[in-house]
């Protein structure tokens, strides 16, 4: 009779972890879609889509006047641009991280919300750059890699040879980090008009391609029209806010502003 009782017993629990082990599996993974392409995109070796599933491993080619964005999240609130003439994997998807491999090319990054313990990285051959909510661009010929910052800011680490990390350096908004392979990240300048512009310019066209996935899901299920007027709303409120600057000066004020709060440096280099 005892071991009846036991042996019932083992069965409950090896029945329980069965059923438990994929809701928690499921939990800690998040999902990552197409929201928009233009010209020639492939992943692995295949015609992306708009609306398809990106996953971890899936290797993204972008062709020469071409781009895809990519959202992250089931409120599509983390999106990157990945630009013309580049190569990224998707390295690791999940609710404590997201990073993305980029061996060449360049990357427009808008994360606009970011769990307290996650992690959202761009990794190059040279350096690796994370963020906890911000807006930055990052590029890279495999030998040298720049980050620049333009919402908030950014942490950058180098690579050494044996392929750990190096001390790093946290880039604030307005500034950028260019680093060579195998180089701490030490050399600090200002980001160029230009550079702002084409930001600017970017994350109004990404932030519109969002609303307009959301719009095309909503019109699939009548039931999500509000979610579509609530989240278009909110990305809205985002661009004015961290445009308003930028509408309410001219260049020449903003570079003033950043050296009066910066002091003429926008690194802080940390052990």
């Amino acid at each position: 009779m005892m071991k009846k009782i036991i042996f019932s017993g083992l069965i409950l629990v090896i029945l329980f972890l069965i059923s438990f082990c994929p809701v928690v599996y499921a939990a800690e993974k998040i999902s990552a879609r197409v929201i928009h392409i233009k010209g020639d995109v492939e992943i692995n070796g295949v015609k992306a889509e708009v609306g398809g599933a990106v996953k971890e491993n899936d290797r993204i080619v972008t062709g020469r006047r071409s781009y895809l964005e990519i959202a992250f999240g089931s409120s599509l609130k983390n999106n990157i641009r990945i630009a013309a003439n580049s190569l990224a994997v998707i390295k690791k998807i999940s609710s404590k991280e997201i990073d993305i491999g980029l061996s060449s090319g360049k990357i427009f990054s808008l994360v606009t919300d970011i769990g307290e313990n996650q992690n959202f990285r761009i990794v190059t051959p040279v350096a690796v750059a994370g963020v906890r909510g911000t807006g930055w661009t990052s590029r890279t010929d495999g030998d040298e890699s720049g980050f620049s910052a333009f919402e908030n800011h950014i942490f950058v680490q180098g690579i050494d040879k044996a392929g750990n990390l190096t001390k790093g350096a946290v880039v604030r908004g307005g500034w950028k980090l260019n680093i060579r392979k195998f180089e701490f990240p030490e050399r600090v300048g200002k980001v160029s008009w230009k550079e702002k512009r084409e930001w600017k310019k970017c994350k109004r066209i990404l932030v519109r391609n969002v609303k307009s996935f959301i719009k095309k899901e909503a019109e699939k299920d009548e039931g999500e029209e509000e979610r579509f007027e609530r989240e278009g709303g909110r990305l809205e409120k985002i661009i004015d806010r961290s445009d308003s600057t930028i509408e309410r000066n001219d260049a020449r004020r903003i570079d003033e502003r950043m050296e009066r709060e910066d002091n003429v440096r926008g690194g802080e280099i940390s052990p």
